[in-house]
């Protein structure tokens, strides 16, 4: 598709590729080609590490472009109560797409979370993606320095509130 900026000269401002995707503005290289645009939903589930039990659902959107993923992630005024009491880490399964295993891609983290209803260190908790992965694990900021899980322990309570975004990489 082109425009006629001047009265001589047409400008390419889209291109279909013939391997698929579309460009702009003259550009030819397939790689810089967009293949793929999507929005969805999912249902996030926050959960004691790998154990289900007391596991509470959520709502989740997504928007995906390309390799990259933004999601909402919002699991508001949860009871958790029935957390096994050595649950280890916090943990939220259901992404809409595994996190990509290519080296310096697998690493997503979150904004800073809206955590409410939580015993400790709720106010340096961030969520990230593990390799070729569709969850995340809770972590926070122990001394300034030192990262540690967040234990889902903390989360044993009436009105839990779990909200965040995240951009991350697939291979999807």
């Amino acid at each position: 598709f082109h425009t006629r900026p001047t009265a001589t000269e047409p400008q390419e401002r889209l291109r279909i590729q013939s391997g698929g995707g579309i460009s702009f503005n003259g550009d030819t290289a397939a790689a810089n080609a967009l293949s793929d645009y999507e929005e969805g939903s999912f249902t996030p589930t926050i959960r004691a590490n790998l154990n289900t039990n007391g596991s509470a659902d959520g709502t989740g959107s997504y928007v995906k472009v390309g390799k990259k993923v933004t999601i909402h992630v919002n699991i508001g005024n949860k009871t958790l109560t029935s957390f096994p009491a050595s649950g280890g880490a916090i943990r939220i399964d259901g992404l809409p797409f595994n996190a990509n295993p290519a080296v310096g891609d697998e690493f997503g983290i979150s904004s800073k979370c809206i955590i409410m209803g939580v015993d400790n260190n709720s106010n340096n908790v961030y969520f990230r993606t593990d390799t070729n992965q569709a969850y995340v694990y809770g972590y926070y900021n122990q001394d300034g320095s030192t990262w540690a899980y967040h234990n889902s322990s903390f989360y044993d309570n009436s009105g839990v509130y779990v909200i965040f975004n995240m951009t991350y990489f697939t291979n999807s």
